[in-house]
C-alpha cells in the first residue's frame, strides 16, 4: 500500500503538477517517506523504536541530573546576585548620579524624541520625492505617480506632527 502511495505521488509530481513548481516539489517529497516506510521491513522499525526508547530514557536521566544541578547552583547564586544589585542601586553614589545626571538628561531629551523621529520621516519622504522629480516625468507611470503622492502625503503629515 505504501509503495502504491509513493508511486502515485511521484507520478503526480512528474506529470500533473507544474515542473519545478511548489506543488511538484511537495508531491515529490511526500513520496519519499511512503517509499522509505514501504521498503524497510517492520522488524527494522521495531528495532529502531526500541533503540530510540533506550536513548530517550538515558537522555531523560542525563537531562534530569543536569537540570537539578543547574537549579542547585542558581538557588545558591541568585540571592547573592540580587543582594549585590540591590546594594549597588541603593548606594549613595548611584542615587546621586541618578538624581543629578540621569533625571535632568531624561527630562531634557524625552520631549524631543517624537518630533525628531517624525522630522526624520518627513526628510526621508522628501528625499524620495526629490529623486522621483529628478528622474523626470517620462519615467513616471501611474504606479510611480500614486506612490509619489503617497510619499508627499506622508511627508507633509510627518512634518506637521513634528511641529
Amino acid at each position: 500500500v505504501l509503495l502504491a502511495l509513493a508511486t502515485s505521488c511521484r507520478f503526480m509530481s512528474a506529470t500533473l503538477a507544474d515542473a519545478g513548481g511548489a506543488g511538484s516539489r511537495i508531491l515529490y517529497w511526500l513520496a519519499v517517506p511512503f517509499f522509505v516506510f514501504g521498503v524497510i521491513p517492520k522488524q527494522v522499525w521495531l528495532l529502531i523504536g526500541k533503540f530510540a526508547e533506550k536513548c530517550a530514557r538515558i537522555a531523560g536521566r542525563v537531562l534530569s541530573n543536569i537540570s537539578s544541578g543547574v537549579y542547585s547552583i542558581l538557588h545558591l547564586v541568585l540571592p547573592k546576585i540580587r543582594d549585590f544589585v540591590v546594594a549597588a542601586l541603593q548606594h549613595p553614589f548611584t542615587q546621586a548620579f541618578y538624581n543629578r545626571v540621569v533625571v535632568p538628561l531624561w527630562g531634557m531629551s524625552t520631549p524631543w524624541v517624537l518630533p525628531a523621529m517624525t522630522a526624520a520621516i518627513a526628510v526621508s519622504c522628501g528625499a524620495a520625492v526629490k529623486e522621483k522629480v529628478a528622474a523626470g516625468s517620462a519615467t513616471l507611470g501611474q504606479d510611480a505617480l500614486l506612490l509619489g503622492l503617497g510619499q508627499i502625503f506622508c511627508g507633509v503629515i510627518a512634518a506637521l506632527s513634528s511641529v
